[in-house]
């Protein structure tokens, strides 16, 4: 059987509190590609640091979730805080689904040379393990707080955006979502969501136990898992 070649492997959440609100992440104006969009937090495998899915969604919650490592981590919520936040978040976390999407090529002319957001090299299909995690009112109350006094509990740089909405809000693209986050949001809220650049998604199933059990289906560019050592 022929296997699907795939960029890379990531793991994200969808975070949603007992009251049907979404906290959402997301980029920043500076963002080429997605400027000021909303995103689901998480991102990709680190070959050596991460062997399931799971230890991918960890660790980005833990890296994005903080305000170590940061420019600037006084824009950001004292850090007992976030880990409380994140806690939550990890406690509650469940598997959803697993996703084969096909990212939007985009193209644009930054500083007066056109650009594509896909490198030379790379392929618009990845594989993408979902999870949700439906936490206390309380704790959507304390990001509430910290986004009302102008701080930051979530972000790769200090000016990312971030939010709470509804599914109304999410229906009517406030905020529209990057890359394939529309396709797969759409599949957990069995509505259609705004799409503007069309990226595709697929529903592959359960999302497996080691990060070893997707090498029979699909070839990565990226190393995924260590290479053995003959």
């Amino acid at each position: 059987m022929e296997k699907t070649k795939v960029d890379h492997h990531a793991s994200i959440i969808i975070i949603k509190s007992e009251d049907d609100r979404f906290v959402l992440g997301g980029y920043d104006k500076g963002y080429p590609w997605f400027p000021n969009y909303g995103q689901l937090i998480g991102g990709n495998n680190e070959v050596v640091k991460d062997f399931t899915p799971w230890d991918i969604l960890r660790r980005e919650v833990i890296e994005e979730i903080s305000s170590v490592g940061k420019k600037d981590p006084s824009l950001f919520a004292e850090e007992v805080t976030l880990d409380n936040i994140r806690n939550s978040i990890l406690e509650n976390a469940q598997p959803y689904a697993d996703f084969l999407v096909s990212d939007p090529i985009i193209e644009k002319e930054l500083n007066g040379v056109k650009k594509r957001s896909l490198k030379p090299g790379r392929v618009r299909e990845s594989v993408i393990s979902v999870y949700e995690s439906i936490i206390p009112n309380s704790t959507v109350s304390t990001i509430e707080k910290i986004i009302k006094d102008g701080k930051h509990f979530v972000g790769e740089y200090d000016t990312s955006w971030q939010g709470i909405v509804n599914k109304e809000d999410l229906l009517a693209g406030k905020p529209i979502l990057a890359w394939c986050s529309p396709g797969m949001m759409s599949d957990y809220l069995r509505s259609i969501l705004p799409n503007p650049h069309n990226g595709s998604v697929s529903n592959i199933g359960v999302i497996r136990c080691s990060l070893r059990d997707y090498l029979d289906d699909f070839d990565y560019i990226d190393p995924l898992i260590p290479s053995r050592k003959v």
